[in-house]
């Protein structure tokens, strides 16, 4: 951008001269005024601020002298150049006074002149990039006062005097911005809160990967609360500006040495984000006991078995019991003590053997789960635990239709003798059996003897040993291999069941196969 020239001399010629002279422009100036007296030279270095001003000192009404002395008085920064003939020399001295580097003699030479300007122009930037770094430098320095006022690191009385960090009390809030639909609009909170918060009130930074705002009054902190409570008192929006924010902030305090509290209790509320029930984007301080009161860690184990359960009911055609056990689960995971990655490893665990488990079943069910590889992205890249359980809740809905479609059961004895001979692999006893569908053990027992004239354990066998003897006949598999995928875990149990009902072992029936 061109510097501003102000020409000054009660002689129009002259002034026209000055002009032409020089090819101003070229030099990096643009003439902006002239003024034909002292008055006038006041008057439009008050309304212009030029940064150069060419001024002779014979003026009328107010000498150029006065006019530089009065200039400089009213906080003027920019050039003098003293135009004058030799018997004014006498007049430089006091112009040095007041800052004037630069005495050219009338008449102007042209090479001089050229020579001066350029050399202003570089003074000029000179001076605005060394401005321009300590600025930089200031707010480097504010950066890092701001930072370690709210870690605990600094509490020097008067640096927060010289960044105008005291006030009558603080509050921390700690946020992330992000959207669960990566396409849609994100929202910044502190710009938020500009809008109803003076932005002297507030400070803005980052501390470990997380923005930080520091409150710095009890006014800030009213029309926070305000700003707050006007978003929990409605369900969030998918428009809604703070559904792409998750915040946390910790208690409002009244000296900076406490601050570090409300920091390192608005970091822990963030640092739960993941855990956060749906529509609850914000927590405050007075919901960490809640959250900190979870001491339970959710083992391996503990994951197989729900995952157990889960694909038992699914199997079953359980549409009540399977959306009994994901809340029962989502709820366990929501409140353990386990971190954010041991949970999002946990739960894409039970992802995959979920659908290996109905795929072994029920082959149809695998359509229902996308790929290994997708289903690891899904759940790596949620922002809330929520919306993974909802995922898992979907696809067992969609298991279960499929299942029920199949079977076409029209009684619960059907679901069960379907569940059987779909689940013969895996630990089928009435007590385990009865509960998938809503039964009593000893209840379901008479039931399904009378209706299908057989004891439960008794059917469960002839299921497994007519499996097996297609095994023996279609297959070259040995015959432990087939008392394993048969549901028997002991191959001398199974050699004994299968000649009590065959009248041989499993050997000699393979045998006799050959023979025949």
């Amino acid at each position: 951008m061109n510097k501003k020239v102000l020409i000054a001399d009660d002689e129009m010629a002259i002034r026209e001269g000055l002009k032409v002279i020089i090819p101003w422009e070229e030099l990096g100036f643009d003439i902006i005024g002239e003024a034909k007296n002292g008055e006038e030279v006041l008057s439009e270095i008050s309304e212009k601020n030029p940064d150069v001003v060419m001024i002779d000192l014979n003026m009328p009404k107010v000498h150029g002298i006065e006019a530089i002395r009065q200039a400089r008085e009213d906080g003027f920064k920019g050039r003098f150049i003293i135009l004058s003939g030799y018997s004014d020399f006498s007049y430089a001295q006091a112009a040095i006074r007041f800052g004037v580097t630069d005495y050219l003699t009338k008449p102007v030479d042209e090479d001089e002149l050229t020579k001066v300007i350029t050399r202003i122009k570089g003074e000029i930037e000179k001076e605005e990039n060394k401005a321009g770094n300590i600025s930089l430098i200031k707010t480097k320095a504010r950066d890092t006062v701001i930072t370690e006022l709210i870690t605990g690191a600094m509490t020097n009385e008067q640096a927060l005097k010289d960044f105008d960090l005291v006030a009558d009390c603080y509050q921390v809030v700690c946020y992330e911005t992000y959207h669960t639909d990566r396409n849609a609009t994100t929202y910044d909170l502190y710009e938020l809160l500009t809008a109803v918060i003076n932005s002297k009130e507030l400070e803005h930074t980052e501390i470990e990967g997380k923005q930080v705002i520091l409150l710095k009054s009890k006014d800030a902190v009213r029309r926070f609360d305000v700003f707050i409570d006007k978003y929990r008192s409605r369900s969030l929006e998918e428009d809604s500006p703070l559904d792409s924010i998750f915040s946390g902030y910790g208690r409002v305090v009244d000296s900076p040495e406490e601050i570090k509290v409300s920091f390192d209790e608005a970091m822990k509320l963030v640092a739960r984000r993941f855990f956060c029930p749906k529509n609850l984007h914000t927590f405050g301080y007075m919901n960490l006991p809640e959250l900190a009161s979870g001491d339970h860690l959710v083992t391996k184990e503990e994951q197989e078995k729900i995952t157990d359960s889960l694909a038992g009911f699914i199997s079953a055609g359980n549409a009540a019991k399977t959306m009994e056990t994901i809340n029962r689960a989502e709820k366990v995971f929501m409140t353990s003590a386990n971190s954010e990655a041991q949970i999002r490893l946990l739960v894409t665990d039970m992802l995959i053997s979920m659908k290996e488990k109905l795929s072994r079943a029920y082959a149809e069910c695998g359509e229902v789960f996308p790929n290994n590889a997708e289903m690891i992205d899904y759940v790596n890249n949620r922002f809330y635990l929520y919306e993974i359980f909802k995922y898992i809740s979907d696809r067992s809905e969609n298991a279960i239709r499929i299942i029920r479609s199949k079977n076409g059961a029209s009684s619960t004895i059907s679901d069960v003798v379907n569940y059987i001979e779909h689940n013969y692999e895996g630990d089928l006893t009435l007590e385990n059996v009865a509960p998938l569908f809503g039964y009593n053990s000893v209840y379901f027992g008479k039931v399904f003897a009378k209706a299908t004239g057989k004891s439960f354990n008794s059917y469960v066998n002839d299921v497994r040993l007519q499996v097996a003897k297609k095994l023996l006949t279609e297959t070259n598999l040995k015959i432990y291999e087939i008392s394993e995928k048969t549901g028997y875990n002991d191959v001398d149990y199974f050699s004994k069941k299968f000649r009590q009902t065959m009248g041989v072992s499993p050997a000699e029936f393979r045998k006799q196969l050959k023979n025949e």
